[in-house]
C-alpha cells in the first residue's frame, strides 16, 4: 500500500490545525482525517469517526501501528511543507 495523494486544507484558531483527504493506491480516498495539535504542541492525526449514540465509531482507521505511522509520516510532511510556502 502507497500513499498516492494528500489534500491538506489548514484551519487556523483551533486545535485542530488542518483537516486531510488521502488516497492510498490510486484506488481508496479517505476523506476527514484530522491533524490534531496535542500538549507540547506535538501533533498527531486522527481517523474519521461517526457518534452513534454515546460512543464513537471509527469509519477508517489502519489495523496496525506500522501502517499508522507511515500514513502519519506523509501526512505531517505535506502539512509541514505547506506551513513553508
Amino acid at each position: 500500500m502507497q500513499v498516492t495523494d494528500v489534500n491538506v486544507t489548514l484551519n487556523t484558531g483551533s486545535k485542530v490545525k488542518a483537516t486531510v483527504d488521502l488516497v492510498l493506491d490510486n484506488e481508496l480516498e479517505i476523506t476527514g482525517i484530522r491533524i490534531v495539535e496535542v500538549s507540547n504542541n506535538k501533533l498527531l492525526i486522527a481517523f474519521p469517526n461517526k457518534r452513534y449514540k454515546e460512543k464513537f465509531l471509527d469509519i477508517a482507521h489502519p489495523i496496525n501501528s506500522r501502517t499508522r505511522e507511515y500514513i502519519q509520516k506523509e501526512i505531517l510532511k505535506k502539512y509541514n511543507k505547506m506551513l513553508k510556502k
